[in-house]
């Protein structure tokens, strides 16, 4: 029964183990990561404007890289509200998914384009569910936006005064997530 619950509970994070702070995450924390089979993906998270046709709307921006999530699926529309299928990728890059509610708000469909700090990016998908959205988060109140990681630089947004959340989500057999949690 544990056993089932820490898998329920790693598929609402995304990942055996989430590291986060406000700062970009330090060398150490990677080192502590080598020597092990454990695989990763950065995540940076923050509120920004996203422009469309239609306007502008707060979106809850989400950059990911490598596999993510690492546990649980991801779910994805061709379609607003229409049947979803699970994500075996990220959004490549230059394209973004938009949850149902933000692409509403901008009566945004896929194959339109968003703004988003400095660059034009193609909506290629609907987000109908993300694992980690499940466990909320601060900037939940926002409708999400997912963008490859590889984009970021180019939007602009991220500055100094910039309200951002760095993370690495983890994920491997346990006896390597349990000596990595120990070193940390």
């Amino acid at each position: 029964a544990r056993q089932a619950l820490n898998t329920q509970a790693n598929e609402l994070l995304g990942a055996d183990i989430v590291v986060s702070a406000s700062q970009p995450l330090t060398a150490a924390l990677f080192e502590a990561a080598a020597g092990r089979t454990l695989e990763r993906s950065d995540v940076v998270e923050f509120p920004s404007m996203l422009r469309g046709t239609q306007g502008n709307e707060l979106a809850a921006v989400k950059a990911v890289s490598g596999r993510y999530p690492l546990r649980g699926q991801m779910r994805i529309s061709r379609e607003l509200f229409g049947v979803d299928e699970i994500a075996t990728t990220i959004p490549a890059p230059g394209e973004v998914w938009l949850e149902p509610r933000l692409a509403a708000a901008l009566r945004i469909t896929v194959g339109d384009s968003v703004e988003l700090g400095y660059i034009t990016l193609r909506v290629s998908a609907i987000l109908t569910h993300e694992p980690a959205r499940a466990a909320g988060n601060i900037f939940s109140m926002a409708p999400r936006l997912l963008l490859n990681n590889s984009d970021l630089a180019a939007t602009g947004l991220i500055t100094p005064a910039s309200r951002v959340r760095h993370s690495v989500l983890l994920a491997g057999a346990a006896p390597d997530v349990a000596a990595f949690r120990q070193t940390v």
